[in-house]
């Protein structure tokens, strides 16, 4: 029964997404529309092999999650106005602080926005968890073709390879297609990107506006620093579109940013940032776990934080380092890394030299390299890094790969091969 269900539903989006404009109109035919999708539920399966694993499957945040919603179905059959209530309420004196993890309605949102929209699509599944793993990626496509749909509209490339650099990234794939927050984020994301470059090419709409505010509301709810790193980013670009000063743009609201948030230590202890990053970089110290590091202390002052950028960088791009290879899962990071550091080389050396870099382009890499260094400067586990730095992968290389010149490339190949 539970195969059957599984089957049902992967045929019926199977269908579906052939049928929704969004989807049709990227210029995929179906037959790539349907691979790509199950592409997506494969890793997703993967991904709960992974955490059924008995040395995962404690600890594992994906079937607490789904164990949560059965609870959580029965309540939403029973009494669905306490089901929708619930995910606007606490049982805390106050709602906590946004940033800090401890008895604060704000952390616990991230979860309790997973279990609620699992134990709607239990309604239709009965249950059944490899079930809603499809529900899950039909929600994780709108965001991987939309971000496909902004590449392509700037500067078109290669279908397959601009794919390739979007769906198959080996970390993203993996921690993007199981249910969890990762494939909500990127989709989010990736609506908010194409929504927004639609806009200000176009204009604004009701639609538009509203489907930009909600994917944030999403953004802010399940991982809220991502919310305001890409809130700067976007007004970094409306301002560098409509001027054409993309680096002086970006570079003044960088600045600005960077002076609020190290100003904010002197208005008040509730709304220090720095030492928000430092207590969560505390947090992280404070789990136990097979892949954990140690590195040296972070302080809330200027000082501290310019000091531990190196080590923020090195943690956040070049960990696993080879002789921290203690496993399958290091190797096949630290190889990644090693890819993705080549990959960049080379899309340097075989730039299109005729093309300008759009600013959605800048404004890719520059909220990718924020959230590479935020989790540079927090996270103290080579397993998290690898999990957390996976979403701005693709931010990061295909736009490099639209602006790679493929012909250049082939002749290059030619010449050599003729020698």
């Amino acid at each position: 029964m539970s195969s059957l269900v599984f089957i049902f539903y992967l045929l019926i989006f199977c269908y579906t997404i052939t049928r929704i404009k969004f989807f049709t109109k990227a210029g995929l035919d179906k037959a790539t529309l349907i691979f790509l999708f199950c592409i997506k539920v494969f890793a997703g399966l993967l991904y709960a092999k992974y955490y059924l694993l008995p040395v995962n499957y404690p600890g594992s945040d994906t079937f607490r999650f789904f164990r949560s919603s059965l609870i959580e179905t029965d309540v939403l059959l029973k009494n669905p106005f306490v089901f929708f209530k619930e995910l606007f309420t606490h049982q805390y004196n106050n709602s906590g602080n946004i940033f800090i993890a401890n008895q604060s309605y704000w952390n616990d949102l991230k979860s309790n926005i997973i279990i609620k929209l699992l134990a709607i699509i239990n309604v239709f599944t009965f249950k059944n968890y490899y079930a809603a793993i499809v529900f899950f990626n039909f929600l994780f496509l709108f965001g991987l073709v939309g971000f496909y749909k902004l590449i392509q509209d700037l500067v078109p490339t290669n279908k397959w390879l601009l794919l390739i650099t979007i769906f198959f990234m080996p970390s993203f794939l993996f921690w993007s297609s199981g249910i969890h927050k990762d494939g909500l984020i990127f989709s989010a994301i990736g609506i908010v990107l194409w929504q927004f470059h639609v806009s200000l090419k176009n204009k604004f709409t009701v639609r538009s506006v509203f489907i930009i505010l909600t994917s944030m509301m999403l953004i802010f709810g399940l991982r809220n620093f991502i919310f305001f790193i890409l809130l700067i980013n976007l007004i970094a670009w409306n301002f560098s579109y409509k001027s054409g000063k993309t680096f002086v743009v970006f570079g003044v609201f960088y600045l600005i940013s960077l002076i609020l948030f190290f100003a904010s230590t002197f208005v008040s202890p509730k709304i220090n940032l720095p030492n928000y990053v430092v207590i969560k970089q505390q947090e992280f110290s404070q789990l136990s776990g097979r892949s954990s590091f140690t590195t040296k202390e972070l302080e809330p002052t200027v000082k501290s934080f310019i000091q531990y950028l190196p080590t923020a960088l090195d943690v956040v791009l070049l960990k696993p380092h080879f002789n921290e290879i203690k496993n399958k899962n290091y190797l096949l990071a630290f190889i990644e890394n090693t890819l993705l550091g080549i990959f960049i080389i080379f899309a340097l050396l075989f730039r299109k030299r005729n093309t300008n870099i759009p600013v959605a382009f800048w404004g890719c890499w520059f909220f990718a390299l924020s959230l590479f260094i935020i989790e540079g400067y927090t996270i103290t586990f080579l397993g998290a890094i690898v999990r957390y730095k996976s979403l701005g992968i693709p931010l990061i290389i295909a736009p490099l790969l639209a602006l790679i010149d493929i012909k250049k490339i082939q002749n290059s190949l030619r010449k050599n091969t003729l020698k």
